[in-house]
């Protein structure tokens, strides 16, 4: 199964944030620092924010969502998940991904 990107096309520590998807379903975020990774597992999607640190910065690269997790929040909550990540280890925020990039815009408190 091939990820389609959400709406960016450019170029195992568990940090656990929940997304509740439903009354049934809760889909956890898992940081996978040896990769540079935000992700989410659904059974065989997982869908990521891609990041570097680079001048003092978290920058989110790519943002990708399988077709089967579109519609759901989920590239919202993997955003989140690393800004707040980023917030912890006094990090600032940017985003060369299209996708971070309007979340950012949408939450600038953040």
């Amino acid at each position: 199964m091939t990820a389609a990107p959400a709406t960016c096309k450019k170029n195992r520590l568990a940090i656990r944030n929940h997304l509740k998807i439903n009354d049934m379903e809760t889909l956890s975020v898992i940081h996978n620092s040896n990769r540079n990774r935000f992700e989410i597992h659904d059974g065989n999607a997982i869908a990521y924010v891609e990041y570097y640190i680079h001048d003092g910065a978290l920058d989110i690269i790519h943002t990708i969502v399988p077709i089967p997790l579109e519609g759901r929040g989920v590239g919202s909550a993997l955003v989140k998940a690393a800004y707040q990540w980023a917030d912890t280890q006094r990090l600032n925020h940017a985003a060369t991904c299209s996708f971070a990039d309007a979340w950012l815009r949408r939450h600038p408190q953040s």
